[in-house]
This record gives structure tokens, C-alpha cells and sequence, in this order.
């Protein structure tokens, strides 16, 4: 085998390597989202208020598994938070949450889970909570 034919082979090997690492970056990008599901449950919090959110709490709907999160959300911030729930057959996930006034509020976040994936959004506003859930 030649010099020649050598470096052929290996510049080809390069661009056929370089293409599959392209190829599969473009589809875990374009299939995040479907990826995440199967990852353990976050919720992602956006407080789009005008006050602050001084005490979180994300938990098991009619169940006794919780956890508080000591972070104050300010307005206008966003967080994402990883809870470490426990559930046995099926539920749902609430987060509850306090306001600088001290009002508090629940809100489902998922509303039917068995294996505690995936992940939802929530965006808190003066009036209303919006919520976008992919949870498994």
C-alpha cells in the first residue's frame, strides 16, 4: 500500500467519523426534549410576579414524601430544582409555594406519574400559573 493510498484511507476515515459525531449531535439536540423525559424529575420555577417567592416545596399529591427548598425565588428569576420524592405505584407531583406578602399557594406540576421522570415548567404570574409538564 502506497503513501499515497494511505492518506486517502485516513482523510476518509476522518471525514466518515467526523460526520457520524455530526449526525448524532444534530439528533440529541433536535430529541432533547424526549431525552429528558426518561431522566429523573425537575421542575424548572420562572417567577414572573412582582414579589419575591421566599419558601418552595415540592411533594407527593396525598402522599408524605417532600422536600423544602430553602431558595428565595426573586422576580423575574428562574430555578430548577431536582426533588428527592419517593413513590410506590402511581401519583402526582404539587410544588407549594410562599410569597413575600405570606400567602401560599399549591399547584399540581405533574399530574400523573409512576416512575418520578421527566420534567415540567412553571411560570408563575400575578394571576395565574402556567404549567407545562412531561413527566413518566
Amino acid at each position: 500500500m502506497t503513501r499515497q493510498s494511505k492518506r486517502i484511507i485516513l482523510l476518509g476515515s476522518i471525514f466518515v467519523l467526523g460526520f457520524i459525531i455530526f449526525s448524532a449531535y444534530s439528533l440529541l439536540k433536535s430529541n432533547m426534549d424526549l431525552i429528558r423525559q426518561f431522566q429523573r424529575f425537575s421542575v424548572t420555577v420562572s417567577n414572573q410576579t412582582d414579589s419575591d417567592i421566599i419558601a418552595l416545596e415540592a411533594g407527593i399529591v396525598n402522599g408524605d414524601s417532600k422536600q423544602q427548598f430553602e431558595q428565595t425565588i426573586r422576580s423575574g428569576e428562574e430555578i430548577k430544582i431536582k426533588p428527592k420524592l419517593s413513590l410506590a405505584g402511581e401519583g402526582g407531583v404539587y410544588i407549594k409555594y410562599k410569597d413575600a406578602s405570606g400567602e401560599t399557594k399549591q399547584q399540581a406540576v405533574c399530574s400523573y406519574t409512576e416512575s418520578l421522570s421527566g420534567y415540567s415548567i412553571v411560570t408563575i404570574e400575578p394571576e395565574k400559573v402556567i404549567v407545562k409538564e412531561k413527566c413518566m
